[in-house]
């Protein structure tokens, strides 16, 4: 949020930070928020969160001990509650982030359809979770902030010079997701409403002035934007861009059961020609078997 308000995205007086003693006060804070909302409501909350005996997701709040032991809604506000005072509001977009343990249980525990979760919405509304509905978020010892928002603060304030020069929600989530999983953290979950992940977010601050411009013209007229990435690698999370490679992939892997063990087999090309890609695949096939698991060691220069 610090970001976004440096980058004066945010009219100034349109924060507020709570650190609520209670549920009641984190309800009413939501509240006056989704009442007085008209244009964007972004709701970010980082902290614990918590799994209820019924299974239900709870933000924990300073009055949160123990939800086995009384009433688990008295220490802890129910997401749920969140997602329908958040479908009452008039904002033409509502944005929904939670950086917690358990997050991507907001996504709808008891519904499979979109169309289901946020049936009673008017307008758009878009919700990014840190984690799935099973895993724990990370808070690394070393770093002033968590995994999830400092690597959302770090692209607000840096920017991906391989995204678009506008983010939309989409991109954001895209980049997050690559850029947590080449850490080893969890990847980040989204849901999307009303076309609300295809609305500009924030502009990318590795991009000039006029390529955002640029972009955001051809984005228009195109209607998408390209997967393109220079030259940094593509990854099992850009299954969707880059393909058409099924066959060369099962030739390599098909050589590899072929290796005695504690043998080492380099793949070994100039730059720019796919190599380490190929072998990423190749890694990723083989560890889907249960017989033919292969370690990976990617050598690049710098």
């Amino acid at each position: 949020m610090q970001v976004l308000h440096a980058g004066r995205e945010i009219a100034p007086g349109g924060v507020e930070v709570v650190d609520p003693a209670d549920p009641g006060i984190f309800g009413a804070a939501v509240v006056a928020a989704a009442q007085q909302a008209e244009d964007v409501l972004f709701v970010y909350y980082v902290g614990h969160g918590l799994v209820s005996a019924r299974n239900e997701l709870h933000l924990a709040t300073r009055a949160t001990q123990d939800l086995t032991r009384g009433i688990a809604a008295y220490q802890a506000l129910p997401y749920e509650q969140i997602r329908q005072v958040l479908a009452e509001s008039r904002a033409a977009l509502t944005v929904i982030v939670l950086d917690c343990c358990f997050s991507g249980r907001a996504q709808g525990a008891a519904r499979t359809e979109v169309s289901e979760v946020f049936a009673s919405l008017r307008h758009g509304m878009y919700l990014l979770t840190s984690t799935n509905r099973d895993e724990a978020a990370w808070a690394p010892p070393d770093r002033p902030h968590t995994a999830f928002s400092g690597a959302l603060i770090e692209l607000l304030g840096e920017g991906e010079p391989t995204a678009p020069g506008l983010l939309t929600l989409d991109d954001v989530h895209r980049c997050l997701s690559r850029n947590l999983l080449e850490q080893g953290f969890p990847e980040p979950r989204r849901q999307a409403a009303g076309h609300g992940d295809r609305l500009p977010f924030a502009p990318n601050p590795a991009h000039s002035r006029s390529r955002r411009a640029e972009q955001a013209g051809q984005a228009e007229q195109e209607g998408q934007f390209s997967p393109y990435r220079g030259l940094a690698a593509f990854g099992p999370q850009d299954a969707r861009f880059f393909f058409g490679r099924a066959d060369l992939t099962q030739r390599l892997l098909d050589r590899f059961p072929a290796c005695n063990r504690g043998s080492i087999r380099p793949d070994i090309g100039p730059s720019r020609t796919m190599s380490s890609a190929m072998a990423r695949l190749a890694h990723r096939a083989s560890t889907m078997r249960a017989a033919a698991a292969l370690d990976l060691v990617l050598v690049t220069q710098t």
